[in-house]
């Protein structure tokens, strides 16, 4: 029987924590955009937030650290771990894609080879291993800490939706602090906040099934930093780097396969809960 009332004070207590932190970056905007330590420094204790508010909340309601989700848990899941790599690297890549055809740019950008995507996706699994060192500071608190407080709260697809949001609305203070310190124009801006409202459902949606799938954030932490640096590939591949640019902000195709991936994953969930 589920405590809904301590399920509630625990994810405030997460919440307040991680948002708390969120706003540094903001309230400190012009160190952050003038001096390249300060940025990283406020960049990687950004990062580690969600992990620390998950600590924290577990620690101040006595609610232990059994189930923390960080073993590997490979036996019986690998495969798991190759889906939670190759997913993002289609979804980012297909979403490039179907930019360049709807602006009528060539699918693969001038002087990019196969071999030279194929050399990129190898690099990007090396990659993927590297950062999850920095990834897990997120995935341990959104995948291995709200979202279990928010499906007891609202049940699956409640904590898909309502997860996603808050886990967009999270980069926003950091996003704007980036626009003042001269990056960006306010249309990019807008857009960033849309993108925030979409993207993160959809690949949040993705990340948790992994998570459910092998009780573990580490499948999570590979998605997401596959799919961070897998959409920098993306842009850079498929079509011609400044069309690109411009076409984001005013082409929605780019949404499109994380918005299949997002339906497919939540329909799959949805009915092993059934």
């Amino acid at each position: 029987m589920v405590n809904k009332k301590l399920e509630v004070k625990r994810l405030l207590i997460y919440l307040v924590t991680v948002f708390a932190f969120a706003l540094v970056p903001l309230v400190f905007w012009k160190p952050f955009g003038e001096s390249r330590t300060f940025y990283y420094i406020v960049g990687m204790i950004f990062c580690c937030s969600p992990a620390f508010a998950n600590i924290l909340a577990r620690k101040l309601t006595n609610e232990g650290f059994n189930d923390m989700k960080l073993h590997l848990n490979l036996r019986g899941h690998f495969r798991w771990y190759l889906v939670a790599f190759f997913v993002p690297i289609i979804v980012t890549f297909s979403g490039t894609i179907f930019v360049s055809i709807v602006h009528n740019k060539p699918i693969i950008a001038e002087g990019v080879s196969l071999l030279d995507i194929a050399t990129t996706i190898f690099m990007l699994g090396s990659q993927a291993a590297v950062f999850s060192l920095i990834g897990v500071g997120e995935e341990l608190g959104w995948r291995g800490y709200m979202n279990d407080k928010l499906e007891a709260l609202f049940g699956t697809l409640g904590a898909c939706l309502i997860g996603g949001v808050i886990w967009g609305f999270w980069h926003v203070p950091s996003d704007i602090a980036v626009y003042l310190n001269g990056f960006g124009t306010s249309s990019e801006l807008l857009y960033g906040l849309v993108e925030r409202s979409i993207l993160p459902i959809c690949l949040g949606i993705f990340l948790m099934w992994l998570t459910k799938k092998t009780n573990s954030v580490w499948p999570a932490v590979i998605g997401h930093t596959t799919y961070n640096e897998s959409l920098n590939v993306g842009l850079m591949f498929f079509g011609e780097a400044e069309g690109r640019m411009e076409s984001s902000v005013s082409n929605w195709t780019l949404f499109i396969p994380f918005v299949i991936m997002g339906v497919l994953f939540l329909l799959m969930m949805r009915k092993k809960t059934e």
